[in-house]
């Protein structure tokens, strides 16, 4: 747990929940014409996998003291 107070365990929290986010706001934006896009429901999807991203990466780290579940990725500095 006490890896979870460090800034490399926040930094890959920040960064799967970045990835997240665009895994699921690019396609959104490609589907279509841009001037056609619900843009506040496109946010709010990416957002809400961006968010559930977080949640998945803190419950991790209650279990494994980094942000992956498997515990397999290791934190440097």
């Amino acid at each position: 747990m006490q890896a979870m107070s460090t800034w490399a365990y926040w930094r890959a929290v920040i960064e799967r929940a970045a990835s997240t986010f665009l895994e699921a706001f690019i396609p959104l934006v490609g589907s279509g014409p841009l001037t056609g896009l619900d843009w506040p429901e496109a946010l709010g999807l990416a957002g809400s996998a961006a968010f559930l991203s977080v949640l998945k990466s803190l419950l991790a780290g209650l279990r494994t003291g980094g942000p992956s579940v498997g515990g397999q990725e290791t934190l440097g500095d």
